[in-house]
């Protein structure tokens, strides 16, 4: 059965985010179409082959989980009081973030 959800996504970066994740080579395997018109957007799939639930789920995911996009790179000291606001860690060190790591 050929199933389609239609979600309104006003913020680009969100909606952006959710269109990768239900679309391309990624997209669940019962997916047939993804399109986007202004701010809404519409996945219709085959629900015998990826459950309603999971295109909900990932809809829901996608739509929460945005990554933060910044021209310029984090300093040190800015990184690691974001991954502590984040994680809900006030005394979280500097060894336990990946950014310490990074060039």
């Amino acid at each position: 059965m050929i199933l389609s959800r239609t979600v309104v996504v006003p913020e680009p970066l969100v909606r952006a985010n959710v269109v990768e994740a239900l679309s391309g080579p990624g997209a669940p395997a019962g997916e047939v179409s993804c399109s986007i018109a202004g701010a809404t957007i519409v996945v219709t799939f085959d629900a015998g082959r990826s459950a309603p639930e999971l295109i909900d789920a990932l809809i829901e995911v996608a739509s929460r989980f945005v990554p933060a996009r910044s021209e310029v790179p984090l300093d040190r000291t800015a990184a690691i009081a974001g991954a502590a606001r984040g994680l809900a860690e006030p005394d979280l060190g500097a060894s336990r973030i990946i950014e310490t790591y990074l060039p």
